[in-house]
């Protein structure tokens, strides 16, 4: 009985410790695909600002050759 008793206990701290290993893993996955996450957002916004500039430049160009066409 007592031997059972130890096998299970030592089983017990076996899996335990393999949930500790797996839980830390996946924390560190999570971590990264956050990271990953706020990478592309960051790009975005950047390439979103570049857009409206160009778009604001493409405007302005327009009107001084509209202005120039018709002078």
């Amino acid at each position: 009985v007592f031997n059972s008793y130890n096998e299970m206990v030592k089983h017990l701290a076996e899996l335990e410790e393999a949930k500790r290993h797996y839980a830390e893993s996946l924390e560190a996955e999570v971590r990264s695909a956050t990271r990953a996450l706020l990478e592309q957002q960051a790009d975005l916004a950047r390439n979103e600002r570049l857009a409206a500039v160009g778009m604001e430049v493409a405007t302005v160009i327009a009107i001084g050759l509209e202005a120039y066409a018709s002078a």
